[in-house]
């Protein structure tokens, strides 16, 4: 598509590595809370620590942000349920 946005959806499943438990565990609480600062309260974790998940994740999947990753995981068979 010449000079046309592509999509950054094209980027996912990039990543080499599957997300950390912990990672898992930060992505659906941020998903469940609606933003970084509930989720990282429902967890009892500072703010950065868990944009610092998030990224990690990210990059490990290759996802560019949560609802990529929402995705990402559903289509492994796994639930965005602990």
């Amino acid at each position: 598509m010449a000079g046309g946005y592509s999509g950054a959806v094209g980027v996912m499943g990039e990543g080499s590595r599957q997300p950390t438990r912990r990672q898992l565990e930060v992505l659906r609480a941020y998903i469940r809370a609606g933003s970084v600062a509930a989720a990282a309260y429902e967890l009892g974790i500072g703010e950065t620590t868990a944009r610092q998940h998030l990224s990690g994740l990210y990059r490990r999947t290759g996802c560019l942000n949560a609802a990529q990753a929402a995705y990402w995981l559903g289509t492994r068979g796994s639930s965005l349920r602990a």
